[in-house]
Protein backbone atom coordinates (compact mmCIF):
# COMPACT_ATOMS: atom_id res chain seq x y z
CA UNK A 1 0.00 0.00 0.00
CA UNK A 2 1.26 3.87 -0.99
CA UNK A 3 2.52 6.05 1.81
CA UNK A 4 -0.79 8.31 0.80
CA UNK A 5 -3.34 5.73 1.47
CA UNK A 6 -1.89 5.17 4.71
CA UNK A 7 -1.94 8.62 6.00
CA UNK A 8 -5.48 8.77 4.75
CA UNK A 9 -6.46 5.93 6.91
CA UNK A 10 -4.16 7.38 9.88
CA UNK A 11 -5.63 10.02 9.68
CA UNK A 12 -9.35 8.70 9.29
CA UNK A 13 -8.84 7.10 12.23
CA UNK A 14 -7.55 10.00 14.50
CA UNK A 15 -10.93 11.79 13.36
CA UNK A 16 -13.14 8.45 14.48
CA UNK A 17 -11.40 8.79 17.52
CA UNK A 18 -11.74 12.45 18.33
CA UNK A 19 -15.71 12.17 17.36
CA UNK A 20 -15.89 8.95 19.91
CA UNK A 21 -14.52 10.98 22.82
CA UNK A 22 -16.83 14.23 21.93
CA UNK A 23 -19.59 11.61 21.49
CA UNK A 24 -18.73 10.09 25.04
CA UNK A 25 -18.13 13.10 26.94
CA UNK A 26 -21.66 15.08 25.47
CA UNK A 27 -23.72 11.62 26.58
CA UNK A 28 -21.98 10.33 29.63
CA UNK A 29 -23.96 13.43 31.20
CA UNK A 30 -27.06 12.31 29.83
CA UNK A 31 -27.06 8.81 31.05
CA UNK A 32 -25.98 9.57 34.79
CA UNK A 33 -28.30 12.45 35.34
CA UNK A 34 -30.12 12.40 38.68
CA UNK A 35 -27.36 9.60 40.15
CA UNK A 36 -25.00 10.63 42.93
CA UNK A 37 -21.11 10.23 41.71
CA UNK A 38 -19.19 9.17 43.30
CA UNK A 39 -21.86 6.31 44.06
CA UNK A 40 -22.94 6.18 48.01
CA UNK A 41 -21.40 2.72 49.45
CA UNK A 42 -24.97 1.60 49.78
CA UNK A 43 -25.87 2.75 46.31
CA UNK A 44 -26.87 0.10 43.43
CA UNK A 45 -26.51 1.77 39.82
CA UNK A 46 -27.08 -1.11 38.10
CA UNK A 47 -31.01 -0.02 37.62
CA UNK A 48 -30.74 3.65 36.54
CA UNK A 49 -27.70 4.25 34.26
CA UNK A 50 -25.67 1.04 33.66
CA UNK A 51 -28.04 -1.11 31.50
CA UNK A 52 -28.51 2.01 28.81
CA UNK A 53 -24.81 2.86 29.38
CA UNK A 54 -23.48 -0.98 28.71
CA UNK A 55 -25.75 -0.47 25.31
CA UNK A 56 -24.54 2.67 24.72
CA UNK A 57 -21.00 1.55 24.97
CA UNK A 58 -22.07 -1.62 22.41
CA UNK A 59 -23.32 0.73 19.69
CA UNK A 60 -20.24 2.86 19.79
CA UNK A 61 -17.66 -0.29 19.73
CA UNK A 62 -19.66 -1.88 16.83
CA UNK A 63 -20.07 1.68 14.71
CA UNK A 64 -16.22 1.56 14.71
CA UNK A 65 -15.65 -1.42 14.25
CA UNK A 66 -17.74 -1.61 10.77
CA UNK A 67 -16.56 2.53 10.23
CA UNK A 68 -12.52 0.54 10.61
CA UNK A 69 -13.97 -1.73 8.85
CA UNK A 70 -14.73 0.51 5.68
CA UNK A 71 -12.02 2.21 6.22
CA UNK A 72 -9.93 -0.43 5.62
CA UNK A 73 -11.43 -1.90 2.58
CA UNK A 74 -11.62 1.48 0.81
CA UNK A 75 -8.06 2.11 0.77
CA UNK A 76 -7.19 -1.45 -0.42
CA UNK A 77 -6.52 -3.41 3.35
CA UNK A 78 -7.73 -7.09 3.03
CA UNK A 79 -10.21 -7.82 6.41
CA UNK A 80 -12.70 -10.27 6.96
CA UNK A 81 -14.70 -7.95 9.25
CA UNK A 82 -16.85 -5.91 7.13
CA UNK A 83 -19.65 -8.48 6.47
CA UNK A 84 -19.90 -9.42 2.62
CA UNK A 85 -23.08 -11.99 2.66
CA UNK A 86 -26.73 -10.45 3.20
CA UNK A 87 -26.85 -12.53 6.37
CA UNK A 88 -23.73 -10.82 7.71
CA UNK A 89 -24.99 -7.45 7.05
CA UNK A 90 -28.31 -8.81 8.79
CA UNK A 91 -26.46 -9.57 12.19
CA UNK A 92 -24.76 -5.98 12.20
CA UNK A 93 -27.94 -4.16 11.63
CA UNK A 94 -30.16 -6.21 13.77
CA UNK A 95 -26.79 -5.69 16.79
CA UNK A 96 -27.12 -2.39 16.18
CA UNK A 97 -30.97 -2.40 17.00
CA UNK A 98 -30.79 -4.63 20.10
CA UNK A 99 -28.28 -1.93 21.07
CA UNK A 100 -30.18 1.16 20.59
CA UNK A 101 -32.81 -0.75 21.97
CA UNK A 102 -31.09 -1.24 24.83
CA UNK A 103 -30.38 2.26 25.13
CA UNK A 104 -34.31 3.29 24.93
CA UNK A 105 -35.94 0.98 26.17
CA UNK A 106 -34.94 2.38 30.09
CA UNK A 107 -36.61 5.22 28.86
CA UNK A 108 -39.59 4.21 27.02
CA UNK A 109 -40.78 0.65 27.97
CA UNK A 110 -42.48 0.08 24.75
CA UNK A 111 -38.90 -0.86 23.49
CA UNK A 112 -38.54 -3.90 25.04
CA UNK A 113 -40.57 -5.30 22.56
CA UNK A 114 -38.09 -4.48 20.02
CA UNK A 115 -35.18 -5.65 22.28
CA UNK A 116 -37.14 -9.24 22.76
CA UNK A 117 -37.74 -9.05 18.80
CA UNK A 118 -33.79 -8.70 18.13
CA UNK A 119 -32.45 -10.97 20.87
CA UNK A 120 -35.34 -13.58 19.49
CA UNK A 121 -33.33 -12.95 15.89
CA UNK A 122 -30.21 -14.13 17.29
CA UNK A 123 -31.19 -17.41 18.82
CA UNK A 124 -32.88 -18.25 15.77
CA UNK A 125 -30.08 -16.94 13.52
CA UNK A 126 -28.01 -19.32 15.51
CA UNK A 127 -30.23 -22.40 15.65
CA UNK A 128 -30.08 -22.38 12.20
Amino acid sequence: METKGRLAVILSLAILLILDALIEVQFLEFFYRGIPIPFQETSKPIGSSLFSLTFFHILLIVLNILAISYLFNRFGFQNKIFPSSLEGKMDFVFLIALSISGILMWYFPIFLLSFITTGAYFIIAELK
